[in-house]
């Protein structure tokens, strides 16, 4: 009954925050706070990017969505694949090797750390491109 409840809320959450960013792009809408972090610093955080890369994903432009971040598209299988485990109790295997979330920190701040350098290679890292 609880795995339910939080199912039901986490669809109609998800629902409706994919129809919003579908229908208010991003960059074209004050709606959408900005980055503390970059506002003060001037550097991307991890997630810079991102709900500019879901409007791009749920218009099928995969590629334009890896331009804004691409770690989003990195971590949207893995994040399927712990949603399915938890709400089903399928894919247990495939969860606890990518259930680490030591490497999965260290992978955000090796991300969030490169994406600042402002050089080639890294350059295309960067989220307002």
């Amino acid at each position: 009954m609880k795995h339910t409840i939080i199912f039901v809320l986490l669809i109609a959450a998800t629902t409706t925050t994919a129809v919003f960013i579908y229908m208010y792009p991003p960059t074209n809408n004050s709606y959408y706070p900005p980055c503390i972090l970059k506002k003060i610093t001037g550097f991307d955080c991890a997630g810079c990017g991102s709900a500019r890369a879901c409007y791009q994903l749920l218009h099928g432009n995969a590629g334009q969505a890896a331009n804004h971040n691409v770690l989003l598209l990195l971590f949207l299988p893995v994040m399927a694949i712990g949603l399915l485990h938890f709400f089903t109790g399928k894919m247990k295997a495939a969860w606890q090797r990518l259930n680490k979330p030591m490497i999965v920190l260290c992978l955000v701040v090796f991300f969030w750390i490169i994406r600042n350098i402002p050089f080639f290679p890294f350059e295309w890292l960067h989220s307002d491109k």
